[in-house]
């Protein structure tokens, strides 16, 4: 059955045809809209309740205030009876452990409330609603039966995490294998990388050297036509990437397009969806570039480099996680449980620790290495904390914004200080998120690797 993503800030309607649209909801609140009796629905998807300024054309659907009068208007000219409209609505989650200022800005719980407002403005009957608590969830429509369902990512059966019948946990030799079983990065890609850390770069060489890698050559290219980045003209050579995408955007090509490589993820690890640690990478360097660029005080494209590769020790345990997936996935339900100490625990490592040792035998530079060991505990970091305060809270917005990609709980206890780090105030953190181009990234589910 074809399954369409909606996401964040974004919405489908459908008038005929089978299939299913979905919504991948933590914070966000999904709404599914159907008129049975003309077989007409839809399904939208909202970040915030309301701006608290204009709204840019582009941000319509961001907001509950704004986005959903829209939908219903779009689906009565579809042909829809409003009056035989119903509805269900998921989401608004805290999505694991929380802190004060969570709470204080109920970013999700004040987004179902408007959600739930126009609804009963619009005499809409609400069949579901299932918002608010510690976990996302998918919201599925059935387009040809106008059904829905809502299905939790995590779900405990006994809450009981018995280690006795696993697998033995991983020795030293066990890591240094699959250390150097990883997809090495090229060496063009690792030399780039150096000289972006420097500010020491000329185009003309990096263009050089990856015309000269023929298996890098078409990764890029790929990566360039894919639906997430696709332009108006197809790109076809390195040099005409290099000309129309321009140089930082092109480096980012190069950088993402090495990484895909080695973030190769097997079925039952990390991910909850095919290329889930990719999807989860790339997005994570999407968004550090974007708060970078607000905060104005570290090179976006040095963040971006960093929130590729945050995550890279999962690279080397994806493959361990799969034989103990059923335990670890209902771990991450617990907020109880500090992942990094059960990864450990349940294997013999964290994420963290494979990700710095990884990075050393690379010889990534330092500030790259801070990133990695610091971005679940930023407040911790000595080296380049505000770089590490970036990638942690872009982590953490993927985490809340961006669900259903990989098998993570994100801890939220640091979000005050990470926003002191960077001189955001609380009331412009919501400006923050809005800064980020949440409706393009459903693209990246349709994204084939070559």
């Amino acid at each position: 059955m074809a399954r369409d993503i909606i996401a964040a800030g974004d919405y489908a309607i459908r008038t005929e045809g089978n299939g299913q649209l979905v919504a991948h909801l933590g914070t966000c609140v999904g709404v599914a809209l159907h008129d049975s009796e003309n077989g007409i629905g839809g399904v939208a998807h909202f970040l915030l309740a309301e701006p608290y300024g204009p709204i840019p054309t582009s941000q319509t659907f961001s907001y509950a205030s704004s986005g959903l009068p829209l939908f219903i208007d779009l689906l009565k000219q579809s042909g829809a009876d409003p009056q035989k409209m119903e509805a269900v609505v998921a989401g608004g989650s805290l999505v694991g452990p929380v802190s004060d200022l969570d709470v204080n800005l109920d970013i999700g719980g004040r987004t179902a409330e408007k959600v739930m407002q126009i609804l009963h403005d619009h005499s809409i009957k609400v069949l579901r609603s299932e918002t608010g608590g510690w976990h996302g969830c998918r919201l599925s429509y059935e387009v040809e039966t106008g059904s829905c369902d809502i299905t939790y990512f995590e779900r405990d059966d006994n809450g009981h995490h018995d280690t006795s019948s696993l697998p033995p946990r991983m020795e030293d030799a066990d890591i240094e294998e699959a250390i150097a079983a990883v997809n090495p990065i090229p060496q063009t890609v690792l030399k780039l990388i150096r000289m972006i850390s420097e500010g020491d770069y000329e185009m003309r060489d990096i263009a050089k050297n990856v015309r000269q890698d023929q298996v890098l050559s078409a990764r890029v290219l790929n990566l360039c036509n894919s639906a997430f980045f696709a332009r108006r003209s197809r790109i076809s050579s390195i040099d005409t990437a290099l000309v129309l995408l321009g140089e930082r955007s092109f480096i980012q090509m190069i950088l993402s397009a090495s990484v895909e490589s080695f973030y190769n993820d097997i079925h039952d690890g990390y991910s909850l969806v095919k290329g889930g640690l990719f999807f989860h990478a790339l997005g994570t360097a999407i968004v550090s570039e974007k708060i970078a660029a607000v905060v104005k005080k570290i090179d976006p494209s040095i963040a971006y480099t960093s929130g590729l590769l945050h995550d890279i020790g999962k690279v080397v345990l994806d493959q361990f996680i799969a034989r103990r997936w059923s335990i670890f996935y209902r771990a991450v339900k617990d907020p109880s449980v500090n992942l990094l100490e059960f990864e450990r625990k349940l294997m013999g490592a964290n994420h963290v620790e494979i990700g710095m040792r990884l990075g050393k035998e690379w010889a990534l530079p330092d500030e790259l290495i801070s990133v990695i060991k610091n971005h679940h505990r930023p407040l911790e970091a000595d080296l380049e904390p505000r770089l590490v305060a970036i990638v942690s809270l872009a982590d953490l917005l993927m985490s809340r914004f961006q669900v259903g990609l990989e098998l993570e709980r994100f801890s939220t206890v640091d979000l005050e200080g990470v926003l002191e780090v960077l001189g955001i105030q609380p009331d412009e953190f919501q400006q923050i998120v809005m800064e980020i181009p949440w409706s393009d990234f459903g693209a990246l589910l349709s994204y084939e690797s070559s």
